[in-house]
């Protein structure tokens, strides 16, 4: 965890400053594929085409950290390219639902533009301090009664907490990805001081076992889901959208990664992470 919090601002550079130019990139360039007549199945507004690259700007590097794992890849590059993918996946969704206002309600202005951008920050906002006050109860909650629990109920009580934390927030129409992350943060933190050793290994098992598994059903669902739409797939749009993505990725890694070794030399993100962190992006949408 020390890893995730020593390259706290490059993994947050790259998950929203990243995620906004891979969207902008993706989003004009669809506009301009649609408006010159290349797709013949479908066509796209300038607002549909950013809420569509909001959507598929996110990473999900499953394959590239399930391989990682038996690897054994360095740490930071693991530790980045998850904390990246996870981040990404909230701030994606953010910007989905600030661009579906456009697509819903049109552009009507500088005033229009203002709101959008009012309602991505409030999400981001409001996301970040449900997961930091469920963290902070759930912490406390473990600390009093922590000893009076056995190792099942002290798993249980610690997966329920991080679901609350999605629920709240999906209640509140936020993020729950970003309020679950940041509440895990916090749970990490603060929970395992007043766990014993043997709580903490058995603890931490129990969650690589619920990963694994959940890790497994996504794969399943994506096979059962490509299973059933392969009749209505359009082809013509994703031989367009793969290597907008990978090109979009790449004006998100490298140059950020530029810009981010100028500031800090001395955890210098080096061309071959650089490459890892692309190729991460490959996997996801292959």
């Amino acid at each position: 965890m020390s890893h995730f919090f020593n390259r706290l601002g490059k993994i947050l550079t790259y998950s929203f400053l990243g995620t906004f130019i891979t969207t902008l990139f993706i989003g004009f360039s669809l506009f301009g594929i649609s408006e010159a007549g290349l797709l013949s199945r479908v066509e796209f507004n300038l607002a549909e085409s950013l809420a569509f690259a909001a959507l598929i700007s996110a990473i999900d590097p499953v394959a590239t950290l399930c391989t990682f794992g038996c690897l054994r890849v360095e740490p930071k590059l693991s530790i980045t390219i998850m904390g990246e993918s996870v981040i990404n996946d909230a701030v994606s969704l953010a910007l989905y639902r600030a661009f579906e206002g456009f697509v819903v309600n049109g552009y009507s202005g500088p005033e229009a533009l203002a709101k959008q951008a009012g309602l991505f920050f409030y999400l981001i906002i409001v996301s970040t301090l449900i997961g930091i006050a469920v963290g902070c109860v759930a912490a406390f909650q473990i600390k009093m009664v922590s000893s009076k629990m056995g190792m099942n109920v002290q798993a249980t009580v610690i997966i329920l907490w991080s679901y609350f934390a999605y629920a709240a927030a999906e209640s509140c129409r936020v993020s729950g990805i970003i309020s679950s992350v940041i509440c895990g943060i916090i749970m990490n933190h603060f929970c395992k001081k007043n766990l014993s050793k043997d709580q903490k290994a058995y603890v931490n098992k129990v969650l690589l076992l619920l990963a694994s598994f959940f890790d497994m059903c996504i794969f399943y669902m994506a096979g059962i889901s490509i299973a059933f739409f392969l009749s209505s797939m359009d082809y013509e749009l994703l031989l367009w959208m793969v290597p907008l993505c990978l090109v979009g990725r790449a004006l998100n890694i490298f140059p950020m990664s530029a810009l981010l070794n100028w500031f800090d030399s001395g955890d210098r993100i080096t061309l071959k992470e650089q490459t890892v962190m692309w190729h991460a992006e490959i996997l996801a949408k292959l």
